[in-house]
C-alpha cells in the first residue's frame, strides 16, 4: 500500500539536500510491518507552493 506525505522545509537548499540524500533509499526492514516486502522512497517536488493545514487530525499531522 503506497503512502504519501507532504513535507515543507525552511529553504530550497535544505529541500534539495534532503531529496538528494533520501530519493531511492530503502526503509530498513525492522521498521516495516512483517509483510516481507521492501519499501523504497520515491521523493519528488510538489506542484504546491505552500501548505495550509486547515485541521489537524490523525490524517494530517
Amino acid at each position: 500500500m503506497p503512502w504519501q506525505a507532504l513535507i515543507q522545509f525552511i529553504d530550497a537548499e535544505t529541500t534539495s539536500s534532503v531529496r538528494d540524500a533520501l530519493d531511492g533509499r530503502s526503509i530498513p526492514r525492522y521498521l516495516l510491518p512483517a509483510h516481507g516486502g521492501s519499501c523504497n522512497l520515491r521523493i519528488s517536488y510538489s506542484a504546491h507552493k505552500d501548505m495550509n493545514i486547515k485541521i489537524q487530525s490523525n490524517r494530517s499531522k
